[in-house]
């Protein structure tokens, strides 16, 4: 065999091989892509129980006065945290008072069934 053949067939056998592990490097990169995006929008959408957040709900659930734009926002984010506020012996007077079902009324939130 001509040794420039060899080297020919080599550098073939290279480039072949070169261009499969391109492939296989950007097909993992766009793996990793996607799993950080996927990552990151699981844990913004993990719901976050904050009472604190209803601080602008305080004063509708002392009288019956209308709930701000801000409370009944903040009202709708916290709904999957309201039978956790139930159960909490400190917030369970303000989660179970006629005022907050006014309020929630009010927000269009529905009263949870815990």
């Amino acid at each position: 065999m001509h040794p420039s053949l060899s080297v020919l067939s080599l550098t073939r056998s290279l480039i072949v091989a070169w261009k499969k592990f391109k492939m296989k490097v950007s097909n993992l990169a766009v793996f990793f892509v996607l799993f950080s995006v996927l990552s990151v929008a699981n844990v913004s959408m993990a719901q976050i129980c904050n009472p604190l957040l209803l601080n602008p709900c305080l004063g509708p659930t002392k009288s019956d006065s209308y709930p701000s734009a801000i409370c009944c926002t903040r009202l709708r984010s916290q709904r999957p945290c309201l039978c956790q506020y139930q159960r909490n012996p400190s917030l369970r007077n303000y989660v179970n008072s006629p005022n907050t079902r006014l309020l929630l009324s009010r927000c269009g939130v529905p009263y949870p069934n815990c």
